[in-house]
């Protein structure tokens, strides 16, 4: 935001202004100032349907007369069990029986984080606010099927419009459910009768069609029994079903406008289409709906994380009034009992316990040896929870990316060992990673010093009980408190009081066997997931290629990803602190960095500041990254900002989440929107390595939530960074395929700050170039340049 205003001064936009706040803090905004207020993309994000009556209330009254309140993005409520039984299918095996995908679904469906909500109180809000005269309820245009256009809609509130029609004309209705008729044939209708107003009713959604089919095969616990024989039947369904989008194309042949909106006769998606001749002065007409309170009308989205808290305070609760035999094993929260038709409560409704839910007391308190112990402290502090047990999937309890490289980083202070990040996803069980660390009984790489134990007991994070007090705020050090030229060199003992303290950036990817590390600097989400298939293919090449050389891959990853402390938001102080921890595990070079995006500018200055320090820089590898010299006007900025640099990882964190939840069936086109059919082939190749039972959330709230920040503290370091020249050789792999501000920079600014550029082209452009098939191409460009510079480096005398 301050970037942006400080732009916006620059403009003469005295009108404009940005605010900072809660939405539902409205002080200073003036009462009826706005023809339009919208709220898109962030109703969902609300904890509690009176906190979006809450805001509603806000918006509303700044909202002029004759001026509408825009609500977009909203997720439906009868289509949430839809939702939720549509992506488990999507993700189970073909031989998993309904029964068990039932237990999925039902999980899935209490624990929804976001807030849903039925169309139908849209329709109840002119009851408490009189001044909406109208509402529209409107599904998404388009042909795309993804969760977006399935499962979302967006609403229109007319604020006291100035000119109403004086009468209605007469509407024709056709029921569809009863007559189901084809789009063409209600054209050629259309075109010979001219009626003025038609509504067609209850017309089947082929964009959700097979997702409802799906609910009621787990519902009714009808034939097939498997998953596999029911994707058979979804392929072979012949029920006749419509595109919302065929009737938006009639606008274009006939004098008519389209609405479309759900039907409020059924909740399986169905929807009402409403055809206006050009020239009828008629609103589109609303929907009574019943009265009921406004939770009615949504979910909690509160109520799994309650649970996750409520669950260990009971079990806790009981141990300490029954006897061992007596607690239960394992608890289930609904979100209601099941009833009876006759209102008492259904015990054959009840979800049944499956294996993977019971674990016994013995097993879930006692752990056998110090290494399981010190990783349930571990989880307990990362999770939050006050119970963990050693065979409780790290994934399933809340555990997510970002948690996952913060788990690697307590490996590595409590054990002295480097855990690849893959083998978490590989071993998500305490017991797993127990092997596995045990196995490791030395540190992975030579240049690996031991770590010493921290005592967190004053700041470790830990699920709080429902009477105990709030805790002090974690204080972290200054990362950037000492320059690499104020800092011995070689002595880890400095190293590892600054970084341990702080938490180590680094995140071991894949570990080689005695070779210099190679370094990639994190992009602009902060984040090194877009790096896990690149360091996949290096690893591949090193074992086809020996000569090449087996290095380590770590990804750096920025202060701040934990909640707690603060992210940098300077790019030399970021190189300084990232020089602190490569030192940490490489005191002396050469050093072999790179980044691609904003990572390239602090590789850059990572290895300006190793120079100046007197280290020798093996190479410098700038993955597709205009030089900071380079300045674009404030709209190249804001468009490379909003439509490359804030973007530019989520892809790669949807392909990885679709990798480890088995999301790589594309038999529908749901997974359009999570993968691409190019990079399908690769993720299969990797996914060899991880066990079905893996599961990953990726994107939830929390994590978004840490992102935020993170993604604003880089946005202000690119801004203000002003580059040095720099004396030795930048390695540049430029995509091919630029936008249109640097189609003619060559070396995209970079001649501007060294004479000595070895430039590689790579195919694709500055998002695709991580992924297939491009990826493995730069993989193989880069890996050469690794081996040729080792050789030409203080590498090969120790070798």
């Amino acid at each position: 935001m301050e970037s942006i205003q400080h732009q916006l001064a620059a403009l003469d936009l005295p009108q404009v202004k940005l605010l900072h706040r809660t939405a539902t803090d409205f002080e200073g905004i003036d009462i009826a100032s706005f023809d339009v207020v919208i709220l898109n993309s962030i109703v969902q994000y609300f904890p509690s349907a009176d906190y979006l009556i809450q805001v509603l209330k806000g918006a509303l009254q700044r909202v002029t007369s004759g001026g509408v309140l825009f609500v977009g993005d909203v997720r439906n409520l009868p289509l949430l069990k839809a939702f939720h039984a549509w992506m488990k299918l999507s993700q189970a095996e073909d031989g998993m029986e309904r029964s068990q995908l039932q237990q999925q679904v039902e999980r899935s469906h209490f624990e929804e984080p976001e807030l849903v909500i039925d169309p139908a109180l849209f329709y109840t809000l002119p009851e408490q606010f009189p001044q909406i005269r109208r509402v529209q309820v409107r599904l998404s245009r388009g042909r795309s099927q993804n969760e977006m256009t399935q499962f979302r809609y967006n609403v229109l509130l007319y604020v006291e419009e100035l000119i109403s029609p004086t009468s209605t004309p007469f509407t024709e209705k056709h029921d569809w459910r009863l007559d189901p008729i084809p789009v063409e044939e209600i054209q050629k209708y259309l075109m010979e009768s001219e009626p003025e107003i038609f509504l067609i009713t209850n017309v089947t959604n082929s964009r959700i069609h097979l997702a409802i089919k799906t609910v009621s095969w787990l519902q009714n616990q009808t034939l097939p029994r498997t998953v596999g024989r029911m994707r058979e039947e979804l392929q072979d369904s012949a029920e006749r079903a419509i595109a919302p989008q065929d009737w938006w194309d009639l606008e274009t042949v006939l004098p008519y406008r389209v609405e479309v909106t759900w039907s409020t006769q059924t909740s399986t998606g169905s929807y009402d289409v409403l055809l206006i001749r050009r020239g009828v002065d008629a609103a589109v007409p609303t929907f009574d709906s019943p009265g009921h309170s406004w939770n009615h009308y949504t979910n909690d989205p509160l109520q799994s994380s309650f649970a996750r808290q409520l669950v260990p305070e009971l079990r806790q609760f009981l141990g300490k009034t029954l006897p061992d035999y007596m607690v239960p094993s394992v608890f289930v929260p609904l979100a209601a009992l099941p009833l009876t038709a006759s209102g008492k409560g259904d015990r054959r409704a009840l979800p049944p316990i499956n294996d993977d839910s019971t674990h016994s007391l013995s097993i879930t308190n006692i752990s056998s040896t110090p290494i399981e112990f010190t990783l349930i402290e571990i989880w307990k502090e990362l999770l939050q929870l006050k119970q963990v047990s050693v065979h409780d999937n790290f994934f399933e309890l809340g555990g997510h990316s970002l948690l996952a490289t913060q788990m690697t980083s307590r490996v590595r202070d409590a054990f002295g060992l480097e855990l690849p990040l893959k083998n978490v996803f590989e071993a998500p069980t305490i017991a797993q990673l127990a092997l596995i660390l045990e196995a490791r009984d030395t540190p992975s790489t030579a240049y690996a010093p031991p770590l010493v134990r921290l005592d967190r007991s004053a700041y470790r994070r830990r699920s709080p009980s429902l009477s105990a007090p709030p805790l002090p705020e974690l204080q972290l050090p200054n990362c950037h408190s000492q320059t690499p030229q104020d800092l011995p060199k070689g002595s880890a003992s400095v190293h590892a009081r600054s970084i341990t303290s702080s938490r180590s950036p680094l995140v071991p990817l894949t570990l080689g066997h005695g070779e210099q590390p190679f370094f990639c600097v994190h992009p602009m989400f902060g984040v090194v997931f877009p790096y896990l298939e690149l360091a996949h293919y290096l690893e591949n090449m090193a074992n086809q290629f020996p000569d090449w050389g087996h290095r380590s891959f770590y990804g750096l990853q920025p202060l701040g990803l934990d909640g707690k402390s603060a992210p940098l938001n300077r790019i030399e102080a970021i190189a300084t602190c990232y020089i602190q921890a490569i030192r940490e595990l490489q005191p002396q070079g050469p050093y072999f960095l790179g980044g691609w995006s904003f990572g390239g500018l602090v590789a850059f200055e990572m290895a300006q500041q190793l120079t100046q320090a007197g280290q020798e820089i093996g190479l410098l590898a700038i993955l597709d990254t205009p030089a900071p010299a380079n300045q674009l006007s404030l709209g190249q900025s804001l468009k490379f900002l909003l439509g490359t640099a804030l973007w530019s990882t989520l892809p790669f964190l949807l392909d990885y989440g679709a990798l480890v939840t088995n999301r790589l069936q594309s038999w529908h086109p749901w997974f359009a929107r999570w993968q691409g059919a190019t990079s399908s082939s690769a993720f299969r190749a990797i996914a060899r390595l991880l066990p079905e039972e893996s599961r990953l959330q990726l994107l939830n709230e929390s994590a978004i939530q840490l992102l935020l920040p993170v993604v604003y503290a880089n946005s202000q370091a690119a801004y203000r960074y002003v580059p040095q020249p720099y004396p030795h050789r930048i390695t540049l792999f430029k995509a091919a395929e630029q936008p249109e501000a640097m189609r003619h920079e060559p070396f995209l600014g970079w001649n501007t700050l060294t004479h000595n550029i070895q430039l590689h082209q790579v195919s694709g452009n500055h998002l695709s170039l991580l992924r297939q098939p491009h990826v493995q191409t730069l993989a193989e460009q880069l890996g050469k340049c690794l081996s040729c510079a080792a050789q030409f480096s203080g590498e090969s005398e120790q070798r």
